[in-house]
Order: C-alpha cells, then structure tokens, then sequence
C-alpha cells in the first residue's frame, strides 16, 4: 500500500473514531444505561473491524455482562473466568482484547473485543478516546439517575412534612382561644416538623456538594476516643485500639465515626447495653469494627441501608449514604455484617496511605 492510500485509509479511521464519539454524546441523552453500553460496544467493534465483543459493567452487586455482540453469554461467561477483571491493565491475549475503564481509581467497565489472530496496541489505541468518552457519559447517566432520585425523594418528604405542619397550624389557630397547653403543644410539634425538614434539606445539600479532603496525618484510635468523650458514652464501650496512623481527612473520619457510634447507642437496649470498638491494622489497611448488642438489621434491610432515605424511622434517613460516601472518598469500604437479634456490625476498611 502507497502512502497516499494509507494515509487516507488513516484519515477514514480517525474520521469514523471521531463520528463514533459525537453519535454517543449526541444520543446519550434518549437512551437507556443498557441501550448506551449496546451502541458503545458496536461503535467499538466497526472501529476495530471484527465482530464480536461483549461490555461489562460493575454496580452495587458486582460485575455483569451489560451487552453482547456475535457472541452467545455461556462464551463470554467462559472468558470471564480467564481474565484478572480488576486488573487496571490492558489484557491482550490470544485473540482477546480486554480494556479496563477505571473511575477514581477502581475498574467499573470492561471492553471485551474477541478475533481471529492477535491484538495489538494500536487497536487498543484506536477504540480508547471512544471508551473513554462513553465511560464519562455512563457515569454522569448514574450521577443525573442518583439526582433525580434524591430531587423527588426530597419532594416527597418535604411535602409530607409540610401538610403536617398546615394541619398543626390549622388545629393551632382554633386553639388559640381555647387551651394555652394545647396550643403550646401544636407549636412544639410545628417546631419538631420544621427542624426535621431543615435536617433533611441540611443533608441533602451536603451529598451534592463536591467532596474534597483535607488529607493529613491522623491517629484514628485518638480520633474515636474524641468521638466517644464528646458524645459521653464511655460506660457503653468496650474498645480494642491499635494506633496506626494513617492519610485522611479528619473531621469527614470524624463524622463518619460519630454517625455511626450514635447509631448504636439509638438502638442499644435499656440494660446491659454495649458497643464495642476495634481496631487493627490488616495489611494495607486498617479495619474498624463498630458493633453494638442492640436487635441488629433485618437482613431485607441490608441492601438498602446506605440507600438515601432508608430509614426505620429514626433520623433523616441520609446518614450511613453520608458515611459511604466519605468512606469511598477515601479509597474506603464500608460493609454491615451483624446478625439480626444479636446486633449490628459495621465494618470499615481504610488504606494506611489514605487518599
């Protein structure tokens, strides 16, 4: 081939790259989260020329084959078990493509191109900026999903709250020249009402505020001492603290720990009450358990625990979402493993080096 036809073979495949980028930002908006993963891989797979590939997509419950092409799941499944899928690295190996698409330091897709024969760098090359691209639109689909969730969760609340407190100021205004206690009692409840919603509104603003850290050198068993001295539960805890010192933020830790800590004194019994505290360093990482004796999570509850507004009736609902997200902030995890009737058990996982 003459380098005028290369060149121009060249200039068709930028050109289609290019036309490939502008479809998916252009049509992000009128699709689905499954009908975009569909035409990301089939933008893929006409700018490699081949014809089979399949998406994974990572959520909440793991990973999942998000879309096939000219390749059955049972095949797909079967490559699956051959490949590190958390690698952040680009697999290249005997007819398979596998490119990883990392988000704040974590794989949450994966492009898979299968052909006869082997890939090289330039193929991987070729697709990247498209991938790129669509991993920069699924997650910001996710984002505007998670916002119009809370939007209409707030709306809800906040209306609900708002017809009690009619109906408080309705019964107050046919008090008032009645009974002075009853019509004190209508305003502390119109009081409650309206610290709640501003509660509501206070946590709502802070999960979408941009997050950023203050990062330094902390003492993590000190820190849960403070927490613990502020909120005068010492008789209640039972504490098993290494001192490792690690990278982070720490009044977000702070919070973090109080939030928690306070969660298990709520629903601690009126005798023998107990919350245990342990900390260790595992590895990498440090491991804080904060357990307590009350009656524990259901175990249907559990998966919508860190959910916004999940509550069972005490607080806004927005806490423990509060205490993930500082928790991921921090390149964390955070897990509840507690048996129900026996109490609750969080578990959270930080790197030593912090962010």
């Amino acid at each position: 081939m003459n380098r005028e036809n290369l060149f121009r073979e060249e200039l068709e495949k930028s050109w289609a790259q290019l036309a490939g980028i502008r479809e998916i930002e252009s049509k992000a908006s009128f699709l689905s989260q499954e009908e975009l993963f569909s035409l990301c891989l089939d933008r893929a797979i006409f700018l490699l020329r081949i014809e089979k590939g399949f998406w994974l997509h990572k959520d909440e419950e793991g990973w999942k084959i998000a879309a096939l092409k000219g390749i059955e799941e049972r095949e797909a499944k079967e490559i699956i078990k051959k490949i590190k899928i958390e690698d952040g690295n680009t697999i290249r190996v005997s007819g398979l493509m596998s490119i990883p698409l990392v988000w704040e330091d974590e794989v949450i897709e994966r492009a898979n191109f299968i052909k006869e024969g082997d890939f090289t760098y330039m193929d991987e090359k070729r697709v990247l900026p498209l991938l790129k691209t669509a991993l920069f639109v699924i997650k910001a689909m996710c984002l505007q999903k998670e916002i119009r969730q809370l939007s209409t969760s707030v709306g809800h609340r906040i209306g609900t709250k708002m017809v009690a407190l009619e109906n408080r100021v309705l019964t107050a205004s046919q008090l008032i020249t009645t009974s002075e206690d009853r019509l004190q009692k209508e305003i502390d409840s119109m009081d409650r009402i309206i610290q709640n919603t501003r509660a509501i509104l206070n946590d709502f603003a802070g999960l979408l505020k941009p997050l950023s850290l203050n990062i330094q050198e902390i003492d993590i068993a000190t820190l849960i001492e403070e927490v613990i001295e502020e909120m005068g539960i010492a008789p209640y805890c039972k504490k098993s603290l290494e001192r490792p010192i690690i990278q982070g933020d720490k009044q977000r830790l702070k919070e973090v720990f109080s939030e928690l800590i306070n969660n298990s004194k709520a629903f601690l019994p009126q005798k023998g009450g107990e919350i245990n505290l342990i900390l260790q360093a595992k590895g990498d990482n440090i491991e804080i358990t904060i357990a307590d004796n009350g009656p524990g999570i259901p175990f249907e509850n559990k998966r919508k625990i860190f959910e916004p507004f999940f509550t069972t009736g005490k607080g806004t609902g927005l806490g423990l979402c509060i205490v993930k997200r500082f928790i991921e902030a921090h390149k964390g995890k955070i897990r509840e493993e507690g048996i129900p009737g026996e109490g609750a058990r969080f578990v959270i996982a930080l790197p030593k080096g912090g962010k």
